[in-house]
């Protein structure tokens, strides 16, 4: 839920609520919240059936996020230019990277096996191999 802090704290700034109303700074919240539902997507954890559902349903609200681009922009950003071919690959590219930051809490947690590199624990009497004696 961390993604969700980038974006309620610009609603921190004074004056925020008000320009809330107009549709202005809403955007950093739906980028949150469709990271969120990518990682879920991602993740692993839970119902097959709901996490197929909100990440299609998360992969579809990125895509018109960054289809709505140039409406947002009131037209000074066009696909058809290099520029907002780049601004529309970097805004789709950044949502998908944060989606799949967002799936690692979501994954589940596999049990660490010894052949993993881990040492094994110490017991209480030790083998007559480790002591070490005082000849």
């Amino acid at each position: 839920m961390s993604p969700l802090i980038l974006g309620l704290l610009p609603l921190t700034v004074p004056g925020t609520l008000a320009a809330l109303s107009q549709g202005i700074g809403t955007a950093g919240m739906a980028v949150a919240l469709i990271a969120i539902g990518l990682g879920y997507g991602l993740g692993g954890r839970g119902r097959t059936w709901r996490r197929v559902v909100i990440g299609v349903f998360s992969a579809l609200a990125a895509v018109a996020l960054v289809a709505f681009t140039p409406v947002i922009s009131e037209g000074r950003i066009s696909f058809t230019d290099p520029r907002g071919a780049w601004a529309g690959t970097l805004a789709l590219g950044s949502i998908l990277a944060l989606g799949l930051a967002t799936s690692i809490p979501f994954r589940p947690v596999l049990p660490l096996s010894r052949s993993a590199g881990v040492p094994p624990t110490m017991s209480t009497d030790p083998s007559p191999s480790s002591a070490r004696s005082n000849d």
